[in-house]
């Protein structure tokens, strides 16, 4: 598939196996699926690209020594051997007037024949690809829209109880007015909270609610 900068392309899918992939990978010393392939308007590939039409080619070794660092295009006869690129069909997979990058089939079976077969097949993973992907924006434009409303209407809904508390810690004449209102409008949003308060030996008013500790000495009379 084409990379953003348009100047390269990624492979999104091999069907090679793994093995492979892996002989081939600590014989260049490149990683297969990360490498980023170069093609410019006079490659191979960048015909393909630019001009939007499937070829065929009974050789690749000129595709194969293109996409290569220099210093590594002697490995490309051992390359082309190891992956039995004797000819193939080279499909830009084309959506309205984009691009979005390149089908690449070989085989012994291909021959020029199958060009319009193949083009025909591009198209339709180049339109089943798109689809998913507008599918796939659609989705997470309907998540963000949700995220955003679930944050909005949790706003709101903390807004509202801090607001309610205000108004209650304003008309409150004792501290435990002020603590039942913070209690009261946290434990509606479905949390709980502790007041921690530092201890005054001269004003004692600021001291644990009394209501909330157990009575003991009621129950020691007893």
């Amino acid at each position: 598939m084409i990379n953003e900068d348009r100047q390269s392309l990624s492979i999104a899918y091999t069907s090679y196996p793994p093995t492979l992939i892996r002989k081939a990978e600590k014989l260049t010393g490149l990683s297969l699926l990360e490498y980023r392939i170069p093609f410019s308007q006079d490659s191979v590939y960048g015909r393909a690209m630019d001009g939007g039409k499937t070829v065929f080619s009974d050789s690749t070794s000129e595709a194969i020594a293109e996409i290569l660092p220099g210093i590594l295009r002697s490995f490309t006869p051992l390359l082309v051997k190891m992956f039995k690129l004797q000819q193939g069909i080279l499909a830009p997979l084309r959506v309205g007037d984009s691009t979005l990058g390149l089908l690449k089939i070989n085989g012994l079976f291909l021959n020029e024949d199958d060009v319009p077969a193949m083009d025909s097949f591009a198209g339709q993973i180049a339109a089943g690809i798109q689809n998913v992907r507008l599918m796939q924006k659609l989705q997470d434009e309907l998540t963000a829209h949700r995220q955003a409303d679930e944050l909005l209407n949790h706003n709101r809904s903390l807004l509202l109880a801090l607001s309610r508390a205000f108004q209650t810690i304003q008309q409150a004449h004792t501290p435990e007015d002020i603590y039942c209102a913070v209690g009261d409008q946290i434990k509606s949003l479905g949390g709980e909270v502790t007041l921690l308060m530092v201890n005054d030996d001269v004003n004692h008013s600021l001291q644990p609610i009394p209501r909330m500790l157990p009575n003991y000495s009621s129950r020691s009379k007893n």
